[in-house]
């Protein structure tokens, strides 16, 4: 679970609020009764690591706190969901939980010595994290189990999207899949390839080998393309009316891939993509960043990037998968 709070970020949240005649839009009112998660941080001993508009992360000894927005959130504590009824929202650039859930969420935390009559933790609930640089951890720790399906987008007569400089997206996305499943092997997950090759796979078929394995997660890799050359960044997409397992899956993919790039969050298919719409399967479709965009182009055709991406992309299906053996 901690590869990827391990890594090393400064994390800066700023909602851009429109302005008519110099007067800011207001933010949405927090509900009455919730607190931040800088005062859970606070109320717990814990500290804030990260916090973003749909998730936050608690860290302290042996215990880390995960709190992800509704739809299809909820409060895991050491891995373990904790108040399966209670909201999680985001309001105000920042997370929050229900007053109440504080004493479930220290019910569950792991015993911590502490120097007697050191004071309890100041309450912090500040949205500008600075974290010291650490180092990676190593995906090879406690095996996992779960079947995952990888699809590399396009392929064979499909070239799927063309960079400036004439790289395929069909080649770009078989080169992240395949890293994408060396991780998710070496944890112990059944990795399933909808295509090893420069073949082209139906749409509809691709889903069904989901169906078919009975995938605990289909995950569609691909790369993204618009008019506009300076539009950049990663965005994972979940089905028009997504189950909370795609939701969850979705969110953790995204999250991680923030690390190393700028990220556009989760969105609802708003085309009707066949590989989720036939999907019977808890499944998403990443999109790595954009080709069109010659800065991010160079950068994603980089073998350097492609294992950061897949580095990415494999720890959030890995805490997917760990969160819901837990379940």
């Amino acid at each position: 679970m901690r590869r990827w709070i391990g890594l090393a970020m400064c994390v800066l949240i700023a909602v851009a609020a429109g302005c008519t005649n110099n007067t800011i839009a207001p933010q949405p009112q927090v509900p009455e009764g919730f607190v931040s998660a800088g005062q859970l941080a606070g109320q717990t001993g814990l500290k804030l690591v990260r916090c973003t508009p749909t998730c936050a992360v608690l860290e302290g000894g042996p215990n880390s706190v995960v709190m992800i927005c509704d739809p299809g959130g909820a409060i895991y504590v050491n891995g373990k969901q904790v108040c399966s009824r209670q909201r999680v929202i985001a309001a105000e650039d920042t997370v929050y939980v229900p007053a109440e859930a504080v004493s479930a969420v220290r019910s569950r935390l792991r015993s911590i010595r502490l120097s007697v009559g050191a004071p309890p933790p100041a309450p912090d609930d500040t949205r500008i994290l600075t974290i010291e640089p650490l180092s990676p951890e190593p995906l090879r720790e406690t095996p996992v189990k779960g079947v995952v399906v990888l699809d590399a987008g396009h392929g064979g007569s499909d070239p799927g999207t063309m960079a400036y400089k004439g790289m395929m997206e069909k080649e770009l996305n078989l080169k992240i899949a395949q890293a994408v499943r060396d991780r998710l092997a070496r944890r112990g997950v059944k990795a399933i390839m909808t295509r090893d090759s420069d073949v082209l796979i139906d749409l509809t078929e691709r889903a069904e080998i989901a169906n078919r394995n009975h995938a605990d997660l289909f995950v569609s890799i691909h790369c993204n393309s618009s008019p506009d050359p300076s539009t950049s960044g990663s965005s994972v997409i979940v089905d028009a009316s997504p189950d909370a397992s795609s939701l969850r899956a979705a969110n953790l993919v995204s999250w991680n891939m923030s690390v190393h790039a700028s990220g556009r969050g989760v969105m609802r298919d708003v085309r009707g993509l066949r590989v989720l719409v036939k999907n019977a399967r808890p499944a998403m479709l990443v999109e790595v960043g954009y080709l069109s965009n010659r800065a991010e182009a160079r950068l994603i055709s980089s073998d350097s990037h492609v294992q950061l991406l897949a580095d990415d992309i494999a720890a959030g299906i890995l805490e997917y998968l760990r969160v819901a053996g837990n379940r």
